[in-house]
């Protein structure tokens, strides 16, 4: 099993992450993919939707974690 995670620093800022983030996280092929200080991105959702079932933690702060 391929796991990776990486911590892409949103802090709870309503931003989309550039092209690349997602581009570098489909080529990797992982199993599982886990998403560190994530906060809403309509990218990164639309795109990694396509190979894998989300998951969004939900908290008050804002500073969520996506699998």
């Amino acid at each position: 099993m391929k796991l990776i995670e990486w911590n892409i620093n949103k802090r709870s800022k309503d931003i989309i992450s550039p092209s690349f983030v997602s581009e570098r996280l489909l080529e990797q092929k992982a199993d599982v993919i886990c998403l560190l200080e994530y906060y809403k991105d309509s990218r990164i959702r639309s795109e990694l939707m396509e190979q894998y079932w989300l998951e969004e933690s939900v908290v008050q702060s804002g500073n969520q974690v996506l699998i």
